[in-house]
Order: C-alpha cells, then structure tokens, then sequence
C-alpha cells in the first residue's frame, strides 16, 4: 500500500529534463512532485530530513558535485526517504554501489519513463531493493588495486606509489601486471580507461570492492 499522494523530490543537474520530467510525472495522480533542485546541499538536507517526501529521485552526478557521495554519506541517517537511483550512467558498478547502499531501486534514463514511475511506487510502499539487472558483466576490484590506479591517474610512477601506498616497488608492479592480464589491456592508459569507464573510480574513497 502506497501512500497517497507520494510526495517526490526530484535532484538532477539538466534543467531541461528536471522540468519534463516533473510535468510527465505529475500526470500520475498519486505523485506530487515536493522539491526539485540540482543542489547538492539541498539534496543532502531532503536526505536527512526524514519524513519530508516520501521518495527521492537522484541522480548521480551533479555537475561537479556526486550523488554517489550523498548515497553513501547519508547511508546510515535513521528515516532516509527512499532512494530511487535515475542516472545516464547505467554501469554495473554503480548499481553494485547503489545497492549496497540502501538504494530502492537502480533505474537508467534510458529506460521508458514507465521504469522510473514503478520502481516510485515500489518505493514509496517499501516494498524493499528492485531487482537491479544490468546487460554488461560487474567488474570487481579490490580497494588496494583501485588506490594503486587512482594514483596510477595521478601520474605517479610505481616507485612513489610504493612510497605513498607504504608498499614495495615489486608489489605494485604485481598489481598492475594481474590488473593488466584481467582485463586484457596492455598499458597503464588502457587500464585507466577501462576501469574509468566502469565507475569504479567514481566511487567514495572508503567503499570496498573486496
């Protein structure tokens, strides 16, 4: 049973489809949509609010700001209004992350609005974490190997990463070497591509891929 009206806040970063979005979504008689913004502090305080919408829908990337990051810091808040997860970038990792945590559903823009306004409802009843297939295979990392790549991206060479990570030369070459054979890249730039392109360095500092 869902409440009526299910009242949404609705975060996301493109001005058009925020106002296109709340117009198709108030077609739905059971959905009212509270707050709308793009404001990373606004967004954390309707998280921590507890009890002023119902659902909130995020997106997670918010200009330079991260929706990802407001997932996990908001994580543990006591009465957090549902989450459903509405993003262009549909990466298994990411829904591996939303997932963990606390999310109620994973939905891609590219999926029919249909998508966004059932995992709403299954939301706002409680109905526990959607289902979050994806078509592409998760990657899995662990957090040393994404702190070696991070620096990696930095620029910095395998000896002041040993120095920076507390490690042996020798081990970081072993990371990457087992990194490289994994996933089939030949090269640090291959690598960082790769695993760019899968979120996996977009995540929150203290997420574990283990």
């Amino acid at each position: 049973m869902i409440p009526q009206p299910v009242r949404i806040a609705l975060v996301d970063d493109h001005p058009a489809l925020r106002a296109g979005t709340r117009e198709l979504l108030e077609q739905r008689e059971w959905i009212v949509v509270a707050r709308v913004t793009e404001d990373v502090e606004e967004a954390r305080a309707i998280l921590r609010s507890g009890g002023s919408v119902d659902v909130v829908v995020l997106d997670l990337h918010l200009g330079t700001s991260s929706g990802l990051a407001l997932l996990h810091e908001t994580r543990a808040v006591e009465a957090r209004p549902a989450i459903v997860v509405w993003t262009g970038y549909d990466l298994p990792t990411y829904r591996r992350f939303a997932k963990e945590a606390g999310a109620a559903a994973f939905v891609g823009k590219t999926a029919p609005l249909g998508d966004l306004v059932s995992a709403i409802r299954a939301a706002a009843a409680g109905e526990g974490q959607v289902d979050m297939p994806s078509t592409r295979a998760p990657t899995h990392i662990s957090t040393q190997d994404r702190d070696t790549v991070k620096l990696v991206v930095a620029g910095l060479s395998n000896d002041e990463i040993a120095a920076r990570l507390g490690i042996g030369s020798r081990t970081v070459e072993l990371r990457l070497t087992r990194l490289y054979r994994r996933f089939s890249v030949r090269t640090r730039p291959e690598l960082v591509v790769m695993l760019i392109n899968e979120g996996w360095l977009d995540l929150p500092p203290d997420t574990s891929a283990d």
